[in-house]
């Protein structure tokens, strides 16, 4: 991810340094001239109003400024890596103080990246939602318009997703995909037996056909699973499961309010999955069974850490990344920020800052130090202009 800085109007603490050396260069100067005529006048030798210009003017040289920035900024930069923000070099300290965009990954930054099953819709339209959040095997179904036979569905449901799966839960340890781990997770809270089930076959996913299927032989007879994007599935959907659990054709009517279903968990911000079988061994003339809809649930931590950044007029975007073509984009940014648990390696050496734990709340941490370190210079040097920040700007307040 990325953050920049404010526009033209902006005045980063090197900047700010640049110009407060270059006034009292002036003002030195100014009052060396005017003490060495003043020295003149008074009759005192050449040699002695030059001397007492000299030391006026370097007098007036603030030597601890320089020591008093290196060490605030060091200072700062450790009490980042405390809270998990890892600076490489401590000029982006100072920047961090002037910062207005965040452009944020989602995955793992924004969201915990422990995707959960959390409704489902049934090919008949009943709706269920499910207890529990991440990989944790505990939770409860709650139906709101099941049928007798709706249980019964459901567990088909979970089975044909658990069944057309590589992923696995045993012992804590997760295996495999997070949207499969998702499904996994959902057949167990279920409890469910895949007892007598002999996997003989499988089509594997890909980006062409996003659509996968395995084969399964159960009792003497084969069974095919399906799932994949929406609009893949339904294609190759000729049935579905209605309230009665009997198969029937798949009907214009029933068609379009499967894609209504749909629509509603999209706009909800969920990645939806359709589930689907067939008796026989090929993916055309699926019945259709439901779709999963599945969430990589947000941060707890995420909302507070996003309304400061609005207080403190920050903007935060969400865009994609952290993989190796994100390198130019973290190069040319003000200060490029890597994750340090899932981030690649080139996108690491390429970030100005890395986040060791992953979370966003770290970033808004880091700003709020770099922050903290104008304000600890300008009251050892009063002359700092305060057009660094605007004088409306609540975060101050906010934040410290």
């Amino acid at each position: 991810m990325i953050v920049q800085k404010r526009g033209q109007n902006a005045r980063s603490m090197q900047k700010e340094v640049i110009h407060i050396t270059r006034i009292l260069t002036v003002i030195a100067l100014g009052m060396g001239v005017v003490f060495f005529i003043l020295g003149v006048f008074s009759h005192q030798s050449l040699l002695m109003a030059a001397i007492f210009a000299l030391s006026l003017i370097v007098a007036n040289v603030p030597e601890g400024l320089l020591p008093t920035i290196t060490l605030s900024l060091s200072l700062a930069s450790q009490r980042m890596a405390s809270r998990n923000a890892l600076i490489k070099n401590l000029d982006s300290v100072q920047t961090l103080g002037s910062v207005t965009v965040i452009c944020t990954d989602k995955t793992g930054t924004l969201t915990r990246n422990e995707m959960t099953l959390k409704e489902i819709r049934l090919a008949c339209g009943e709706y269920v939602k499910i207890s529990g959040d991440g990989y944790e095997t505990q939770g409860e179904f709650r139906f709101e318009n099941g049928s007798k036979s709706a249980e019964e569905r459901l567990d088909a449901l979970l089975r044909a997703g658990f069944l057309n799966s590589r992923a696995s839960i045993e012992g804590g340890a997760l295996l495999g995909d997070p949207t499969e781990l998702a499904l996994v997770c959902a057949a167990k809270k279920r409890a469910l037996s895949f007892d007598g089930y002999e996997k003989i076959g499988e089509n594997p996913f890909t980006s062409e056909r996003k659509m996968m299927s395995s084969l399964q032989r159960f009792e003497g007879k084969e069974v095919l699973f399906a799932k994949g994007a929406l609009e893949v599935i339904l294609a190759k959907c000729a049935f579905y499961v209605d309230q009665d659990g009997v198969q029937k054709p798949l009907e214009a009517s029933v068609h379009a309010k499967i894609l209504e279903h749909a629509k509603e968990f999209e706009e909800g911000a969920y990645r939806v999955l359709a589930i689907a079988k067939n008796t026989k061994n090929t993916e055309e003339d699926l019945t259709f069974l439901g779709l999963a809809a599945i969430m990589d649930l947000p941060r707890p931590e995420v909302k507070e850490a996003i309304a400061q950044c609005q207080s403190a007029r920050i903007r935060t975007m969400m865009i994609t990344g952290d993989g190796v073509n994100d390198a130019p984009a973290l190069k040319r940014a003000d200060i490029g920020i890597a994750m340090g648990i899932s981030g690649t390696d080139v996108a690491k050496e390429a970030a100005d800052m890395i986040l060791l734990d992953d979370n966003f709340k770290s970033i808004v941490s880091a700003i709020e130090e770099g922050r903290s370190v104008y304000f600890n210079i300008k009251k050892f040097s009063p002359t700092f202009s305060p057009r660094m920040f605007p004088r409306s700007c609540p975060t101050c307040c906010t934040f410290f």
